[in-house]
């Protein structure tokens, strides 16, 4: 992409769709309230295609040229919000319901923020995100009032490898979990506790599965299978 302050050459980094919900425009019509946000070393985008992929389609941007380079990025549970990580193991919370404005920053992680996952509409529980991270830790977040995020649990996971833990992932559910490190490690996900936490049981912990050199990423295909991308560049299926 192309700077348009500057001209010169930026790169993209990494994007998120909204969850797909029902609303109506200005005319009354029935549309889908469909966005897909993107992140360049230099810019935020997020484009409304609820018209379909059209030339010029609406689109909404802002700066980032004073932040460290985004490394993650996700909508939240009610799509009116982007979480976007970096470098620098911060948390930002972008409003993107009447303008592209930055409401949090928030401290994550030491080193860099590997990922960021948001739990589905769908889930048993308050909206949640779930941050990971060079420093080999699960930050589980919590959505207030408003733009209003804490964090609600640290989990710390010593078995994930000198590189942290590089990818995260909630099952369509909201009930099951899943993080890669240097092993690919299932949770079961629990209703809140007493104190309003939710509670992360450890269920199943598999080595580097389908390459020698390693797991890079994996998500949830349905509740019964997790596809995984491998270093080598192979994606395995497992059920």
């Amino acid at each position: 992409m192309i700077d348009p302050n500057t001209g010169t050459a930026t790169e993209w980094c990494c994007a998120s769709f909204s969850p797909r919900a029902e609303a109506s425009d200005s005319s009354g019509a029935d549309v889908t309230d469909t966005y897909l946000a993107a992140v360049s070393t230099s810019h935020m985008f997020v484009f409304d295609y609820s018209y379909g992929w059209i030339p010029d389609m609406s689109h909404r941007s802002h700066s980032l040229l004073r932040f460290a380079r985004p490394s993650s990025m996700a909508f939240s549970p009610c799509g009116g919000f982007v979480l976007c990580g970096n470098v620098e193991g911060q948390l930002q919370i972008w409003s993107v319901q009447s303008s592209l404005t930055l409401e949090m920053k928030l401290s994550a992680h030491v080193g860099t923020l590997n990922c960021l996952t948001c739990s589905p509409r769908c889930a048993p529980y308050e909206p949640r995100a779930v941050s990971c991270g060079a420093d080999r830790s699960l930050c589980v977040w919590r959505q207030g009032v408003g733009s209003n995020w804490s964090k609600d649990l640290r989990i710390f996971d010593p078995h994930s490898g000198a590189d942290g833990i590089c990818s995260c992932s909630f099952s369509a559910s909201g009930n099951s979990f899943i993080s890669v490190g240097k092993e690919l490690c299932i949770w079961l996900v629990g209703c809140p506790s007493a104190a309003g936490r939710l509670k992360f049981t450890i269920h199943q912990r598999l080595p580097a599965v389908g390459s020698c050199d390693g797991l890079s990423a994996a998500v949830f295909c349905s509740e019964e299978a997790i596809a995984a991308g491998s270093l080598d560049g192979s994606i395995s299926v497992w059920r």
